[in-house]
């Protein structure tokens, strides 16, 4: 089932949420605050995204935490370090920037159409 929240802002303070918390909406634009460090598994997947806006504070991706979306290029920000299995799996990517700093992929991470 889906939902209609579409567009979501988390105020500054905020530093965690639970795993799928945004699982299954129809979202194509977040914010987070800063301080956060970690996106939970799920949170993001299933939704409308179609770019994502990173902040410099995350420093791990949970596994699924994208995945099932409509994400076509990913920059990923630097200090990011770890991210889990299929974060970004099922969408339509034809590019990805991953940092240096990254030191630990998922396998099944990415499906990349060429």
């Amino acid at each position: 089932m889906s939902n209609s929240l579409s567009s979501i802002d988390i105020p500054d303070g905020i530093t965690n949420f639970g795993t799928g918390v945004f699982q299954g909406n129809n979202i194509s634009s977040f914010t987070l605050p800063t301080g956060m460090t970690q996106i939970p598994d799920r949170t993001f997947s299933a939704n409308s995204l179609t770019s994502i806006n990173m902040p410099s504070d995350i420093t791990h991706v949970g596994q699924s935490a994208f995945a099932g979306n409509n994400i076509t290029s990913l920059a990923l920000n630097d200090g990011l370090v770890d991210m889990g299995i299929g974060a970004f799996a099922n969408n339509q990517l034809m590019t990805v920037d991953i940092p240096e700093t990254v030191t630990n992929i998922g396998f099944l991470h990415f499906q990349i159409i060429i």
